[in-house]
């Protein structure tokens, strides 16, 4: 009887053996899953990667879908607003927005791109998230505590305040344009570093510009101007192998000493975008789209370019925020390269190589000079020539906001 019921027990622990196996795929994923939720309930903690929590597709300006599936309880969220990702946990009190928002550029940089791959590095106290190894997010660690990321944008209507400042002096390579067509960015671009004193006839009061290149690359590049010793006062453009985009310019007036102010009495300074947006348009700026179109790069003497709607967006100088002015709204640039050669002004200086540029709607006359760079201004009323030259002389720009 003894050893029938050690037989008996046997084959009972056989069979709940046997049963164990045969639920351990079941088993193992609710284990996870009971794991997974303890450790993301938590919004400061985390314990699994956002790429197993996100998938993002996209092409082009097309539409941005979202495939949200955590596992366990719904610890993240996904926002897309104007193209801006921005990723959240937890919720009411707790929730936390992650600093750092990625922007889809509008005109495609991920056109070419069906997956993106999401990364997780912890860097300090931070842990960071890398979509295609371009900053997405990052979350603070300290001990289980939360920790306040950094604010975002407003609505990403802000502008950034770091500009660039080369140690060196950067140089471009001239387009081909051919058909009687030549480049004017060897116009606007000095060969080497130089200030340009400027004076201005009726005011008799002088400005000194330096422009010089900040990035260049695949014939795409940014460069400024800055207008005077004092750095906060300069213009900013960048250009691609079509077109010569205007940015900001933070010397806004309306004539000496009449700075053109925002609605709550800040002074301000203004940047355009491409279309036609109205007046109330600083829902419709992003730093992605910033530059209005000046004119083509190629063009030869005598052509007038095409009207290319713009839209001009005004900003509080104090806080670098889109605010509403008088003179913000719709224009349209349209440009003839007038002529090419020599030039004496009236005050008596005189270059042999000089580019006069007309401002069809406006009536501004723009002088530039292949080796200095921007020399002269005409206006109903108005005119403003090179005076002086100092090579080497050299100023950056600078944006000032509290």
């Amino acid at each position: 009887m003894k050893g029938q019921a050690e037989t008996t027990e046997l084959l009972t622990w056989i069979g709940i053996i046997v049963v164990l196996i045969a639920l351990i795929p079941v088993i193992v994923p609710i284990i996870k899953n009971a794991i997974e939720s303890l450790a993301i309930s938590s919004p400061d903690v985390v314990s699994k990667d956002l790429a197993s929590l996100i998938s993002i597709s996209a092409s082009a300006t097309k539409d941005i879908s979202v495939v949200y599936d955590p596992p366990g309880l719904s610890s993240y969220d996904v926002n897309i607003e104007n193209r801006m990702i921005t990723v959240s946990r937890g919720s009411g009190d707790e929730k936390e927005e992650a600093s750092n928002p990625i922007i889809v550029d509008a005109k495609g940089s991920f056109s070419d791109v069906d997956e993106f791959k999401i990364e997780k590095k912890i860097e300090g106290s931070e842990e960071k998230y890398y979509l295609n190894g371009e900053l997405l997010c990052s979350f603070g660690r300290s001990g289980g505590k939360k920790v306040d990321p950094s604010p975002l944008p407003a609505n990403g209507h802000d502008v950034p305040t770091d500009l660039p400042c080369p140690g060196s002096f950067l140089e471009f390579t001239p387009l081909s344009c051919g058909s009687g067509k030549f480049d004017l960015l060897e116009y606007y671009i000095p060969d080497s570093p130089v200030t340009i004193e400027i004076e201005h006839l009726q005011g008799g009061y002088l400005e000194y510009f330096h422009t010089y290149l900040t990035s260049y690359e695949n014939d795409e590049g940014h460069f400024y101007t800055t207008k005077s010793r004092d750095p906060t006062y300069f213009e900013e453009f960048r250009f691609d192998k079509n077109f010569i985009y205007h940015m900001k310019d933070t010397t806004w007036a309306t004539g000496p000493n009449q700075n053109v102010k925002c609605e709550n009495g800040d002074d301000a300074f203004f940047t355009s975008i491409n279309g036609h947006f109205g007046r109330d348009n600083c829902d419709d700026f992003d730093p992605d789209i910033e530059g209005g179109i000046l004119h083509p790069r190629c063009m030869s003497v005598g052509e007038t370019s095409d009207s290319y709607p713009i839209t001009i967006v005004g900003f509080s100088k104090k806080t670098c925020t889109c605010c509403k002015t008088p003179y913000v709204g719709d224009l349209t640039s349209q440009m003839t390269l007038v002529s090419r050669g020599s030039v004496t002004f009236p005050n008596g200086f005189s270059r042999p190589d000089v580019v006069k540029i007309r401002g069809e709607n406006s009536g501004e006359i723009y002088y530039y000079d292949k080796e200095l760079g921007f020399i002269g201004f005409e206006a109903p009323g108005f005119s403003a020539y090179a005076k002086q030259i100092f090579p080497g002389e050299t100023h950056c720009a600078v944006l000032s906001c509290s």
